[in-house]
């Protein structure tokens, strides 16, 4: 799909960077490899060495072997592709924008999505919708330490291992303050911004039962779901 017709049907705006990913993540699915590729999120570099355990190594490659079987795809060509989707995803939260224009960033505009109930097609009450934006930033962060120290090297994407670091501490604070801080200009500033939004409102509501009936009294709705 094109840049244009993606922005006029789903408000999606994707950079080249995130678009080189995606290409390389369906080339991986068609089995068409690609080299090994810049992909750091921040430009900088720091030096090597610490040391940490392997059974953790092990951990990962034998997920992965998991996910492989039975779906008909190789060890390798799953690992490639959890690479490349781990790339994207840290994209994502990793993507900036200018003052104001935060609703162009990806998870932004998911985020907007998200807020949209799902069959009544109104916008959730912050009681219910502020534990879906704490949620998202618990995975971001989660997305981000594997990224400052990842537990292996990412072969294909071309990361190192967290061995790489001589200060770890140092390397974990960076990617910290310069990807999930509030203030910033990255997705996670944002969702920040708007939990402590959505927490104000929902104080002020007043708490809200998690059982309830349909407007036509027939089907019980427990959690926000039918």
């Amino acid at each position: 799909m094109s840049e244009e017709a993606r922005s006029e049907i789903y408000g999606l705006i994707l950079n080249e960077q995130q678009q080189r990913t995606i290409s390389r993540i369906w080339q991986a699915l068609d089995e068409n490899t690609g080299d090994c590729v810049e992909s750091d999120l921040e430009e900088e570099s720091e030096e090597e060495t610490d040391e940490e355990s392997e059974s953790k190594t092990a951990f990962i490659q034998d997920d992965r072997r998991r996910l492989a079987s039975g779906s008909g795809v190789s060890v390798d060509d799953t690992s490639r592709i959890l690479e490349w989707l781990f790339a994207l995803s840290c994209q994502f939260v990793a993507q900036a924008s200018r003052p104001s224009e935060e609703a162009s960033l990806p998870l932004v505009h998911f985020v907007g999505v998200l807020g949209i109930h799902s069959y009544n097609l109104v916008y959730q009450t912050a009681y219910a919708f502020t534990s879906k934006i704490s949620g998202l930033i618990w995975i971001c962060r989660l997305l981000m330490l594997e990224y400052a120290l990842p537990v292996a090297r990412y072969e294909d994407i071309c990361w190192p291992d967290r061995d790489s670091y001589d200060d770890q501490t140092a390397r974990l604070h960076f990617v910290r303050r310069k990807f999930l801080c509030r203030g910033g200009f990255h997705p996670t500033a944002y969702l920040i911004e708007a939990l402590a939004y959505g927490r104000r409102i929902a104080r002020k509501e007043g708490c809200r039962t998690n059982v309830g009936w349909s407007s036509t009294k027939d089907t019980l709705i427990l959690y926000q779901q039918r």
